[in-house]
């Protein structure tokens, strides 16, 4: 029979030679049994699937045919067990959890969720090995990270699903899924280290004392990772970040710099109160400390004052245990000083700062200078020692203590002038330690400002020397690109104990600064670690010496800067003479080592502000006013200044010899006081005689030659040849008596001293 069941098979036709039998043997077998395999359906669409029946007459499709669409909305969801393409755009609507960043993991033993500690929310990390140490693992290398150091915080996305299956384990029963970008959904109350939901708009980050944990507070802490994982969309659902941590260090490659540098985040003990604004100290052995050491500065703490750290600016917070933020030292965005402004001390009532002065016998400690900028709250924490005093007996009030900033701060652009003249040892115009070592005793001047004080009346005196040295050209540690540095010897090997050395910076009018507070700030060093030398403050007023020590300083073998405020005291006496503020350093305790100096400033004010770099020039013409020559810089006085054999330097006086023989000098720069005056010659040094450039010969010994028309020179044996006939602080009278005649050109160099040095003989410090 054929094969009618053949879809494809067509029924042949009769012939006219077929019989009637033919006729009924094919209808049978052929017509009737195809006609029996055909089935009848009539079709109907399904959810996405759309099926239309065709007819003669509806002009789309034809009878007996139908056309299948998918529909454009599909109301149930689709397994793709393969690749999807999609070639256009794809919307996303209505409240999606997008699913397709999300990688599932079973794991190889068949530990549940629970008993592999992980749960919704957790930021987990890939282990070195199947099986880390922290047994937080699944199996595959994975286990929770946490912000605590580099290794841990490698983020590689966030558990977002637990399955938790029953035995047989396998990876379809018992998994859990990682999303490392997009939305999650579920309960994040174990993520999160305060036991809540998320919060929407809230960034948590990878919390550095829970591992597996989530923080809304950034670590800040060197040494810890800052790292953005989720943001929060509402209580149940966060939307993974999983950005770029940020290894958070103070400086050097990879540092963020995003960290506070003059702030520390420290672990406390849940037994002391502590609140933002709290002037804080440590202390293990203080009765009124935390179970870490940890106190308030407050009246029942006073006699630990001197072990404050820092004010407090965060309180009580968690990041794997309960921590505060101090800042200790420097500039302080928003300081909490509850709107408090000034000069501020610790208050012994609360621990806080208040800007009223305590009361008679009250601990006195300033502790910060504050200032408002609109609603803005600004300061700068000093933290000087408690009680800062000033004695007649010598004896010093507080410690000098190492800068926190090498340049020293700047209220906005804004930098205290320096009351001293040459700080930073530019000008050198007498030879005493300017090229080689100075290494007689006594009192004298040698950078300009600066005298070392002998005082040492029945001492044995060693090894004594001053000499000034040169920084390399390209050096960094001391800031401010200083060009000199002095460096002082003064050995004392036995002496009474008022005996001193004082090294002080000598500035005009006693006056100056006096019952005013002044900060000293100075970069120094010695050979002997721990060696120790008083910041000296003497007051001349003309006719008696005033000398206090309002700090000491503990120096060090390489350059530090150090700074210290102090009170200048008061002074009543009226002043005559050349009367002077003397500012410096007591140095005879430095003994059996050299004192190194560099870039000192003394400046009004409880703040060393910034101490930049210095233009010599502009410092040598500040010396002129004491002390004051026709040399430059480079030549010493007394020597010999000639460009040839008959041509002076540049640097010389020049005038021509008129009818009246004389020339009037003004000075370039003022002196303070009539000054003592010296002439040297630039051809000999010869002191009181000048060059007589024609004859090119010394006054003194022109005699027997001739000059213009014939006239002869005469310069007697022991005749003066240059007379200062008046001079005053504005210039000098000059006057030719022998060895010139008209038109001859007269070269000189002149010395006029005014200096402030009195008071340089030894006097018992009062």
């Amino acid at each position: 029979m054929a094969n009618v069941d053949d879809n494809y098979y067509d029924i042949p036709y009769l012939t006219g030679d077929d019989t009637f039998l033919d006729w009924v043997n094919h209808y049978n077998n052929y017509t009737v049994e195809k006609l029996n395999n055909i089935r009848i359906f009539n079709g109907v669409s399904g959810d996405g699937v759309g099926l239309t029946l065709g007819t003669t007459a509806d002009g789309t499709t034809w009878g007996g045919v139908f056309r299948v669409d998918l529909n454009d909305t599909i109301t149930k969801g689709i397994t793709f067990s393969d690749s999807v393409t999609i070639q256009g755009t794809l919307n996303l609507d209505g409240d999606f959890v997008l699913g397709g960043i999300k990688s599932r993991y079973g794991h190889s033993a068949g530990l549940t969720g629970i008993s592999g500690g992980f749960t919704v929310g957790q930021p987990i990390r890939m282990s070195t090995v199947d099986g880390d140490a922290s047994g937080l693992d699944y199996g595959y290398g994975f286990t929770l990270a946490q912000a605590s150091g580099t290794t841990g915080a490698e983020v590689y996305g966030v558990v977002s699903k637990v399955v938790l299956g029953s035995a047989p384990y396998t990876e379809d029963n018992t998994y859990f899924e990682v999303t490392t970008n997009g939305v999650i959904q579920g309960d994040f109350t174990e993520a999160n280290v305060t036991g809540y939901g998320l919060s929407a708009g809230e960034v948590y980050f990878l919390d550095p004392g829970v591992t597996g944990g989530l923080t809304t507070i950034e670590p800040v802490i060197s040494g810890y990772v800052s790292k953005p994982v989720l943001m929060g969309i509402t209580s149940d659902k966060g939307l993974v970040l999983n950005y770029r941590g940020q290894y958070l260090q103070g400086t050097g490659t990879g540092g963020t710099g995003g960290i506070d540098n003059n702030r520390s985040i420290v672990p406390i003990g849940n037994d002391v109160a502590f609140e933002v604004g709290h002037v804080v100290g440590y202390d293990e052995d203080e009765a009124l400390s935390d179970s870490n050491g940890w106190f308030i500065c407050n009246g029942d703490t006073k006699s630990n004052w001197d072990k404050a750290v820092g004010i407090c600016t965060q309180g009580n917070f968690n990041v794997g245990g309960w921590h505060i933020e101090l800042a200790h030292t420097g500039w302080v965005d928003n300081f909490p000083s509850n709107s408090q402004t000034g000069l501020l001390y610790v208050d012994q009532s609360n621990g806080k700062l208040t800007n009223t002065y305590p009361g008679e016998g009250d601990v006195k400690k300033i502790f910060a200078i504050v200032w408002d900028i609109g609603s803005d709250i600004r300061g700068i924490v000093l933290n000087q020692l408690p009680d800062t005093s000033y004695s007649s007996d010598g004896s010093v009030g507080s410690w000098a203590h190492r800068s926190s900033t090498a340049g020293g701060v700047t209220f906005g652009s804004a930098i205290n002038p320096n009351m001293m003249i040459n700080g930073g040892f530019d000008v050198w115009q007498r030879d005493i330690g300017k090229s080689s070592s100075y290494v007689n005793t006594g009192s004298t001047y040698f950078a300009d400002r600066w005298v070392r004080v002998d005082g040492i009346t029945s001492g044995n005196q060693g090894t004594w020397n001053i000499e000034r040295q040169t920084f390399d050209t390209n050096q960094t540690e001391v800031y401010g690109q200083p060009k000199y540095y002095c460096s002082i010897k003064n050995d004392i090997t036995s002496g009474t104990t008022l005996d001193y050395v004082h090294v002080e910076n000598r500035i005009e009018d006693v006056r100056t600064a006096r019952n005013e507070t002044v900060s000293l700030s100075f970069w120094s060093k010695c050979g002997v670690t721990g060696s120790t030398m008083d910041v000296s403050v003497t007051q001349w007023d003309g006719s008696t010496s005033t000398t206090t020590y309002p700090s000491t300083v503990s120096l060090g073998t390489v350059w530090n800067k150090y700074e210290v405020a102090f009170q200048v005291p008061n002074i009543t006496t009226t002043p005559s003479g050349k009367h002077y503020l003397g500012v410096g350093f007591r140095t005879e305790k430095l003994s059996g080592t050299t004192l190194d100096l560099a870039k000192v400033k003394l400046e009004r004010g409880l703040v060393a502000t910034n101490n930049p770099w210095t233009e010599e020039n502009e410092e040598h013409n500040k010396c002129k006013r004491f002390y004051q020559r026709s040399y430059n810089m480079d030549e010493s006085t007394h020597t010999v200044t000639m460009l040839d054999n008959d041509t002076p330097s540049i640097s010389s006086v020049d005038f021509t010899i008129t009818p009246e023989k004389d020339y009037f000098y003004k000075f370039p720069e003022p002196l303070r006081d009539t000054p003592s005056i010296t002439f040297y010659s630039p051809a000999s040094g010869y002191t009181g005689d000048v060059y007589n450039r024609t004859a090119k010969k010394d006054l003194r010994n022109t005699s027997g030659t001739s000059g213009w028309n014939g006239a002869a020179r005469i310069a007697g044996v022991g005749a003066t040849t240059i007379s200062a006939d008046y001079y005053d602080k504005y210039g000098i009278y000059i006057t030719i008596p022998s060895g010139a005649v008209l038109f001859d050109n007269i070269s000189l160099h002149y010395l006029a001293d005014a200096e402030l040095d009195d008071n340089m003989v030894w006097r018992r410090p009062s």
